[in-house]
């Protein structure tokens, strides 16, 4: 969010931040790469909120795991372009190239680093703060306080298709 907080200010945006659960010890990992992937999911969230939007971050404490939730009142994503934001130089259709600046590569290395550190993400869109207006988007990152429970499981981290 500090990050962020010039373009916040610039464009009105409103951030309300909410915390379900008991905090649970630290995720083991990587600090700069979990950092750089929340940061451009924020980041995104900002870059895709017209004026006076709003931004709501969830933190929801499992047993297990930290969910983060990131969700917006911006452009949103059309619906087949859902499933093709996480690829390699993909850019939703619905993007103004003229206002909004990108190569399409944040997502999938946001992708890449959660999967590295046997964590899940997912969009939906239009996000529950949306409405008709500003459908927005929220994206949903799981991530495992430790790796023992999942180890137990599989023995490597998935391979990301296309890798980054």
């Amino acid at each position: 969010i500090e990050e962020n907080q010039d373009r916040l200010n610039e464009k009105s945006i409103k951030i309300f931040k909410e915390s379900v659960g008991i905090k649970r010890s630290k995720i083991m990992g990587d600090k700069f790469l979990l950092q750089l992937a929340i940061s451009n999911v924020i980041s995104n969230a900002v870059k895709y909120t017209e004026m006076n939007g709003q931004i709501w971050i969830k933190y929801e404490y499992t047993d297990s795991f930290l969910e983060l939730s990131v969700c917006d009142n911006g452009i949103g994503v059309d619906t087949d372009d859902l499933e093709k934001i996480f690829e390699n130089y993909f850019r939703a259709k619905n993007i103004k190239t003229e206002y909004h600046e990108g190569a399409g590569v944040g997502l999938s290395l946001v992708r890449e680093i959660v999967v590295q550190h046997r964590g899940e993400i997912s969009a939906s869109s239009p996000s529950p703060i949306g409405n008709k207006e500003r459908p927005g988007t929220c994206f949903k990152i799981i991530l495992p306080y430790s790796f023992e429970e999942i180890d137990k499981q599989r023995k490597e981290p998935s391979p990301v298709k296309g890798g980054v």
